[in-house]
């Protein structure tokens, strides 16, 4: 078997350990000794923390695990589900004490549905219940091609957005958001497909203000506390339908069963317009309620419903959202 170095030097210390004592050397030689044990000791690898398997679940102390609810496309366009509404799913999520992370498209702010700025209206009613509102791209709609699954990258042609053109709109959109809710938008979920193509504008990002970004090459449980990496989380109610109500609602238990066994953290993710109570009779908004209420019924774990700047605010002390 081929030994690196670490292994080597762990050798060589335990066999000092078993020298006979005519083998070993005087006072300096034990001083050295003792020198080399206490070197050993701290060199010793440390696991990391978040990601180390967890003792067995005691049901007298149970753990907690933060979970994040997270619902895209708010304020979604083109939807022939009416009324426009996220009421009754939050209403769900607030009978469960559970926060819901909002990602809304802003320029749905600009446009004739919020004459009346009920939308606006509606965002700072959510802000006020607890809830946070992350920003969505800005149109959810490619300006150049009338593509709706991506906005800001279109690898197909060679006439799209520039870097500076789609942060200067992303910059714009930020601040639309911030000033209807009066306080810090720290979230920026790309729409669609933008996703895959997003890593080159991370920093560009960071630099807007946003804390939260999207990180497609770690784990959906994954939380970077330095660099404010989100959970994408997975979805399971993404059209859904009767006859797939039960084997999604079993593969999302079985995905939280599973990931909790080496993470404290856990995310869901949904979109609008699935979440609308009159669309298929409401099943998404069943289907959330039974889902907390199984997540709330586990012996073992607390469930602790949370939003990400508040995830956040328990691990740094300074952080604030408000201006």
């Amino acid at each position: 078997m081929k030994m690196n170095t670490y292994n080597t030097n762990i050798l060589t210390n335990i066999n000092m350990v078993f020298m006979k004592p005519s083998q070993r050397m005087g006072p300096v030689g034990i001083f050295s000794f003792l020198f080399i044990v206490y070197g050993w000791i701290c060199a010793w690898p440390q696991a990391d923390a978040s990601r180390q398997p967890h003792a067995p679940l005691n049901s007298a102390n149970p753990r907690e695990i933060s979970v994040f609810i997270r619902v895209d496309d708010i304020f979604m366009m083109g939807s022939d589900i009416q009324p426009q509404e996220i009421d009754a799913f939050l209403g769900v999520a607030e009978k469960h004490k559970a926060k819901v992370v909002l990602a809304t498209i802003p320029n749905r702010l600009l446009q004739k549905t919020n004459r009346d700025a009920k939308m606006a209206e509606q965002l700072r009613d959510y802000i006020k219940r607890g809830h946070q509102v992350f920003q969505h791209g800005f149109n959810h709609k490619c300006p150049f091609t009338g593509d709706k699954g991506m906005e800001f990258y279109q690898p197909k042609i060679s006439n799209g957005y520039t870097k500076e053109q789609r942060m200067e709109k992303i910059r714009e959109g930020k601040q639309m958001l911030e000033a209807v809710i009066g306080r810090k938008v720290t979230g920026y979920v790309g729409p669609g497909n933008d996703g895959l193509y997003i890593k080159p504008d991370l920093e560009s990002l960071s630099e807007l203000g946003f804390l939260w970004l999207p990180d497609f090459e770690t784990s959906t449980t994954f939380i970077d506390h330095q660099q404010g990496h989100f959970i994408n989380g997975l979805e399971y109610t993404w059209a859904l339908k009767d006859e797939t109500y039960r084997e999604t609602m079993d593969e999302a238990k079985s995905n939280f069963l599973e990931t909790i066994k080496e993470h404290d953290i856990w995310a869901i993710k949904f979109h609008d317009h699935f979440t609308r109570k009159n669309y298929n009779n409401g099943i998404v908004v069943r289907w959330f309620d039974e889902l907390l209420t199984w997540l709330d019924s586990q012996p073992d774990v607390r469930a602790a419903y949370c939003t990400y700047d508040e995830y956040y605010a328990k691990r740094h002390t300074e952080f604030s959202a408000e201006f």
